[in-house]
């Protein structure tokens, strides 16, 4: 466990001296207070196309995203992760650090509080647009066999931008099925929210239409809509082990300074979980 962690940490000093590609992952989901039982999670995501706020980057590029977390008792939480994106040589992009809370309101209402700091394997400058900090609001509420979560982040670095994502799913389980421990099923509908300048939280952009958005509105912290996202995520697990699998469709907006919106798309991605309990 120990190794991993370290090896996660220095892959970027390794790497140091690459250009900043125009990577951004689909961000990893907020902890929330079921899943803050004292444990680790070693994790694993691939994603057959890259992409953040309903925007993809490169074309058809996939990505892998490993992760280590910890989940204490109390709540508190720490996760550690990385990005090997594709089209980069040697590919791995960057480490990302959490550090959060999660609780509950009552029983149908969970909440988390966390700050997240990016580090990048090439030397970012103030030229480079990145946004490498993170502080991010999620809450969570049951209502019968829908769940309602809106997660807010604010992100910094040399200039300033946030985000706002409206989710509704349907979550669906049964246990001892089909010789799993657990089988679960979560359809899920999102809007999100941003100002201009959160589409540059990465770096370079995918499309010259969103540089032109970020150029039109660059002062300015409004929220406009960006985009519709729908995940079909199935997920199975037997002892320690689980294994999700998602089908995903975004459907981008168009905002100022765009003629027409960047094109619909569809992906797959696929998760190798470890859940261990600590001791």
């Amino acid at each position: 466990m120990k190794f991993f962690v370290a090896l996660l940490w220095a892959l970027p000093f390794f790497a140091a001296g690459q250009v900043l590609p125009p990577a951004a992952p689909n961000p990893a989901p907020p902890v929330v207070a079921a899943d803050s039982s004292a444990g680790w999670e070693l994790r694993l995501d691939y994603e057959a196309r890259t992409s953040y706020l309903g925007r993809e980057y490169g074309s058809h590029a996939y990505s892998l995203n490993p992760q280590v977390s910890y989940s204490a008792a109390n709540g508190l939480y720490g996760r550690l992760e990385g990005l090997y994106f594709s089209p980069v040589r040697p590919g791995y992009v960057y480490t990302s650090l959490e550090l959060g809370y999660a609780g509950e309101f009552t029983d149908n209402w969970s909440y988390s509080l966390s700050g997240s700091r990016t580090f990048y394997a090439g030397r970012i400058t103030k030229k480079d647009s990145v946004l490498r900090n993170n502080l991010e609001a999620y809450t969570q509420y049951a209502l019968g066999p829908v769940a309602l979560g809106l997660d807010y982040n604010f992100l910094f670095d040399h200039f300033q931008a946030h985000t706002l994502g409206l989710n509704l799913s349907v979550p669906l389980e049964k246990g001892h099925w089909l010789g799993f421990d657990k089988v679960s099923f979560t359809p899920a509908a999102e809007l999100d929210w941003g100002s201009s300048l959160a589409l540059l939280r990465f770096g370079t952009l995918a499309t010259p239409l969103d540089q032109n958005f970020a150029k039109i509105d660059q002062p300015s912290l409004r929220l406009v809509p960006l985009a519709y996202e729908f995940s079909f995520p199935l997920e199975v697990q037997r002892g320690p082990l689980a294994l999700n699998l998602a089908g995903h469709l975004l459907a981008p907006l168009r905002v100022r300074g765009e003629t027409q919106a960047p094109p619909a798309f569809g992906y797959l991605s696929a998760a190798l979980i470890l859940r261990l309990p600590a001791k």
